[in-house]
């Protein structure tokens, strides 16, 4: 089960990444860790700690339950999610 959590913390951490169109630099910057560490965590070689955790919650609003376990409290993945609030910044840019 943990190597599971593990796998799913960085398979999600990827998926954050190219939804949000960025290199893996770019976000170890925005996340202020270095680029080394964060690859690490895309590899699953190491597990991020409860900062990396929190930071991605504050920066990306990242559901940390989906983070680990690859569903939100309402059971909805991160790509519907990203989706729909798109979909909402679009209605707000066009108004």
């Amino acid at each position: 089960m943990i190597n599971q959590v593990k796998e799913k913390i960085a398979l999600n951490l990827k998926e954050i990444r190219k939804n949000k169109h960025l290199k893996a630099v770019e976000m170890a910057n925005l996340l202020e860790i270095n680029p080394r560490t964060y690859g690490a965590y895309e590899r699953c070689e190491i597990t991020p700690g409860l900062d990396l955790i929190i930071a991605l919650h504050q920066k990306f609003n990242i559901d940390p339950l989906w983070l680990l376990f690859g569903k939100s409290r309402d059971n909805q993945d991160i790509t519907t999610i990203i989706t729909k609030l798109e979909n909402i910044e679009k209605i707000i840019t066009k108004g």
